[in-house]
């Protein structure tokens, strides 16, 4: 989720879409939880950059295993040329380098700015690792990566007992008959209400 720099009756709205899109987006979500306290914590750069390094460097190896062995378990007719392997493996060996080049630079950057506790704001495209920074800002379109705050669910509570809710708000055409219907529900939400539910 997205925070969208508005609010809902003093509550952040926030988007499942990011960056510039985030307050165009078709739907808004509203976070209620035990006072105050959000039940996600941010995982920091630091955390991030330690998985990362070895995460790129089991990626890499574990893919060109699977080109080596892949060829091998070919017939021999369909099998590729030993030097088209070869040359596969030196693109997954030098994409490998080139991404761990680059989350080092970062993890030596963030280190040298103070930041290895800042939150870790990542992009969401399907671009690689070698590509674009390692960390965007969300008004750019990236991603706050989270975890569970283990200071904020009580585990003693039954499985079924909500400990916080969310909800969603639907924008809709505001010519059409129910959006008069929309605004009473919304202008007369009762939050306090669906509050006092937390943890019963």
């Amino acid at each position: 989720m997205f925070a969208t720099g508005s609010t809902w009756k003093g509550y952040d709205l926030m988007s499942d879409v990011g960056g510039i899109y985030a307050n165009a987006a078709s739907s808004h979500f509203v976070l209620f939880s035990r006072d105050g306290v959000l039940p996600y914590i941010p995982i920091t750069r630091k955390q991030y950059l330690d998985r990362a390094i070895p995460y790129v460097t089991r990626y890499y190896d574990e893919l060109t295993k699977k080109v080596v062995q892949g060829n091998e378990a070919m017939p021999a007719q369909f099998r590729a040329p030993k030097d088209e392997i070869d040359k596969r493996t030196a693109l997954n060996t030098k994409a490998k380098n080139d991404a761990l080049k680059k989350l080092q630079n970062e993890l030596e950057k963030t280190t040298k700015d103070g930041l290895l506790e800042a939150p870790a704001v990542v992009r969401i495209d399907p671009l690689l690792m070698n590509e674009g920074p390692v960390f965007q800002s969300e008004a750019e379109g990236g991603c706050m990566l989270a975890t569970e705050n283990p200071n904020y669910f009580r585990k003693e509570l039954p499985k079924y007992v909500p400990q916080f809710f969310v909800i969603e708000l639907m924008p809709g055409d505001p010519q059409h008959s129910n959006m008069n219907f929309k605004r009473i529900i919304e202008e007369n939400f009762p939050i306090e209400k669906l509050k006092a539910m937390i943890d019963k």
